[in-house]
């Protein structure tokens, strides 16, 4: 089920590569060059709960999310979950660049990857 046009080419990309690979360790680069190696925990509709909590966020702006464990912090920053070593990742904050660890091959490019 998509909520936004944009998790067509991101989200359900992604969520389709764990689906076809559910072991594979994947290298998540974002622009500011934080980068983490991580692997597929579980995925799941939006608990932007938190953020309608908090005031962040419109309640009615659903979306899905992919919860990935950190299996190694390459440069550390905003993207992992300060309290637990994963990373929740969604249309909102997709990263630049996903590639295999393991294989090479390019899960995802945004094409404005350093």
């Amino acid at each position: 089920m998509l909520f936004h046009e944009e998790e067509r080419d991101t989200v359900w990309l992604l969520h389709h590569y764990c689906d076809d690979h559910p072991d594979a360790v994947l290298r998540f680069e974002f622009s500011d060059n934080e980068t983490y190696l991580a692997s597929f925990n579980t995925s799941y509709e939006s608990g932007n709960w938190y953020e309608v909590d908090e005031g962040i966020e419109d309640e009615e702006d659903e979306f899905f999310e992919i919860a990935f464990d950190v299996v190694r912090i390459i440069q550390a920053g905003p993207h992992k979950n300060p309290d637990y070593d994963s990373l929740l990742i969604t249309y909102r904050n997709f990263p630049e660049k996903i590639i295999d660890s393991e294989n090479g091959d390019t899960v995802y490019d945004s094409g404005d990857s350093n």
